[in-house]
């Protein structure tokens, strides 16, 4: 089949606790759970009896204002995780310190999950975003919109005047280098709350998820699964296998 380049990774994305603050990688292998160590933590309503149980922005923006790091980021797996809070104190992810840091902005109960490998993804393990799709909505909007507000795994640049391209990718594959990783576009991304936080305020700005609402049905960025495990690096081609 004829693919054809659509784009360069700009930036690429772990998140090791769910809703807390991201951290950009210049190389990240793939595997079929997706980047390993991504969203291996999550923090969890334990009264909550929902499908979706997790303590997110949603309830507490605070949340992503506190930045885990993987101190052994070679054993993604494996390492032990630090968080430092947004006064920069900085404990164990599962320590009793850092769980009463976090009562003190949300005094109810509680309780960390650990997922490893298994993670806890909403939709799929790898999420896509394009500059044309965040730059098209920061000029309706008439704002600089971090990449990270949107928390993608892969952030795509697309050329000029092309808004919004990967809502025409659905269950085509996208190819990374030479062909040095594979993914499948499954589905649209649902917007919510979150992406009225700013990631390094949390400060929301309704007007993000009012417009997005309005224009695009609740729908920015794609979900994918990985079809060929492999590396992602900045500054890799991007290809569309046609399906």
């Amino acid at each position: 089949m004829i693919s054809s380049v659509v784009g360069v990774v700009r930036a690429i994305y772990r998140y090791p606790v769910k809703s807390m603050r991201g951290e950009s990688l210049g190389e990240a292998s793939v595997e079929w759970p997706g980047i390993p160590g991504d969203r291996s933590y999550a923090f969890v309503q334990s009264e909550n009896r929902s499908t979706f149980p997790y303590l997110t922005g949603r309830e507490l923006p605070e949340l992503l204002l506190y930045t885990p790091v993987l101190t052994d980021p070679s054993r993604p797996y494996y390492s032990p995780v630090m968080v430092t809070t947004p006064e920069g104190a900085t404990y164990p992810i599962g320590s009793e310190e850092l769980h009463a840091d976090i009562a003190q902005r949300y005094p109810h109960p509680f309780h960390l999950l650990r997922l490893g490998r298994r993670a806890t993804h909403d939709a799929a393990p790898l999420s896509v975003i394009t500059t044309g799709t965040i730059n098209s909505l920061g000029n309706t909007l008439g704002m600089a919109l971090d990449p990270m507000r949107f928390r993608p795994t892969i952030l795509i640049e697309t050329p000029a005047g092309n808004p919004a391209p990967e809502q025409r990718w659905m269950g085509q594959s996208l190819v990374f280098g030479e062909d040095e990783m594979r993914m499948i576009i499954s589905e649209p991304d649902a917007r919510c709350k979150m992406i009225t936080l700013d990631p390094t305020t949390a400060m929301a700005e309704p007007r993000v998820l009012e417009e997005v609402v309005r224009a695009r049905d609740s729908l920015l960025g794609v979900y994918g699964l990985p079809q060929r495990r492999g590396t992602l690096r900045v500054g890799q081609s991007v290809s569309l296998l046609p399906g």
